[in-house]
């Protein structure tokens, strides 16, 4: 800053000029209208480049995400499809399990046959198999002529297939000596369900074959070559 003069607050002198204390000499040089324009300009230029820095980051946010939304847009429609396989593969999966399940729930009957038989002693005949579903499982119901009845109950109570083995009716004397006619009833056991795998796991990638060695091509024969001479029989012995 430059001082030009040095005056009063209150001048009570009544002379139009306004009395002026600072000495002459000390008199700092007045400034032109070019300097006071230029003054103005460069703060315009400070203002201008204040609000640029607080305008810029903004402008700048606004361009990165309109530059992103395509990408986004494309991404969001790319999850939603990739969405619908996933539904897709799992209701194929839902339909396949549930024959699967129904048909590895139980046993087949054979298998009921077979550990029966492995199970009975050989003083046991049975007369009658039946397998039948019973309010939510299955019942296994044979009948025909042993020794002691009670011990058959003991033997099925061991099977990993029955369970709960009960007689049924009354217990009455067999066709044979020393035998009485059985009728015993056995619930099935719950089979046991195999572990769960991903399908992509169960799914086994074939291996590529490898490639067929091909047969060199034959090159035709010289022009001066002969021709092999064909295969003669074999001269017969005379005769004896």
């Amino acid at each position: 800053a430059s001082v030009q003069g040095v005056g009063l607050r209150d001048d009570s002198s009544g002379s139009r000029a306004p009395l002026d204390l600072l000495p002459t000499e000390q008199r700092g040089e007045r400034e032109s209208s070019r300097e006071r324009m230029i003054q103005r300009g460069l703060l315009a230029a400070v203002i201008l480049l204040l609000a640029a820095a607080l305008l810029l980051p903004i402008v700048q946010k606004r361009l990165t995400v309109i530059a992103l939304n395509p990408i986004l847009t494309k991404a969001r429609l790319e999850a939603e499809a990739t969405d619908g396989i996933a539904r897709e593969l799992e209701r194929q999966v839902g339909d396949y399990n549930f024959l699967l399940a129904r048909k590895l729930r139980t046993y087949p009957a054979l298998a009921f046959i077979e550990e029966i038989s492995r199970l009975l002693p050989d003083n046991t005949w049975v007369q009658q198999f039946e397998l039948k579903t019973v309010g939510k499982g299955r019942e296994v119901q044979i009948s025909g002529e042993t020794t002691s009845s009670s011990k058959l109950i003991e033997i099925l109570e061991g099977s990993t297939l029955l369970q709960n083995a009960a007689p049924r009716g009354t217990e009455v004397r067999g066709s044979q000596p020393n035998t009485v006619r059985y009728m015993i009833a056995a619930e099935v056991r719950t089979r046991p369900q195999p572990e769960s795998r991903p399908i992509l796991d169960a799914v086994s990638v074939a291996p590529v074959p490898p490639p067929t060695p091909t047969a060199p091509a034959q090159q035709p024969p010289p022009p001066d070559a002969k021709a092999p001479a064909a295969a003669q029989p074999p001269a017969k012995p005379p005769g004896k």
